[in-house]
């Protein structure tokens, strides 16, 4: 019996798989990838981290309530710390819509000053990415003194930059 899966299911899968492709290129290059809960259970800071991704680490959105970003990366040789921020959109659906929720917790829930949104699938309504990069590029909420540093990537564009600056 095939059960065919709905649009909604289909977009969490292959968002999951989205982000799965990164785990090689962390891994390759010398990066411990693991999940909050194990780091947690390290009992060890971030300054401690070395060289680590944690996946689904955790942030207070601006709806005050837990929310979990795709990954942390944490490279104290080069004394960086990296939010990234995953969303993939294939096809027409509410990825893009929620553009506005990520870029304000950038902003107001991550206390990281360099974050990545990366954004891939080219499923997104006119006009959506191009708000995105725009608002980023414009810094947009921002006060001029404020040292986050916001970017919008490709997966593509994310591998390049991760091959010259955080490997």
């Amino acid at each position: 019996m095939t059960v065919e899966m709905k649009q909604g299911a289909i977009a969490n899968v292959n968002g999951k798989i989205f982000e799965k492709q990164l785990i090689p290129l962390f891994t390759e290059h010398g990066y411990n990838v693991m999940l909050y809960s194990e780091f947690k259970k390290l009992g060890i800071s971030l300054d401690e981290a070395g060289k680590m991704v944690i996946r689904q680490y955790p942030f207070d959105s601006i709806y005050q309530h837990k929310g979990k970003t795709e990954f942390l990366l944490v490279n104290n040789e080069r004394g960086r710390r990296i939010r990234i921020e995953c969303k993939w959109q294939q096809a027409a659906g509410s990825v893009d819509e929620k553009f506005p929720y990520m870029y304000l917790n950038c902003i107001f829930g991550f206390e990281e000053t360099e974050i990545i949104l990366l954004v891939d699938g080219n499923g997104f309504k006119p006009g959506a990415l191009t708000w995105l990069k725009q608002s980023v590029q414009d810094r947009w909420l921002l006060e001029e003194n404020d040292p986050k540093k916001i970017q919008v990537m490709s997966i593509s564009e994310f591998t390049a930059y991760f091959n010259c600056y955080l490997r």
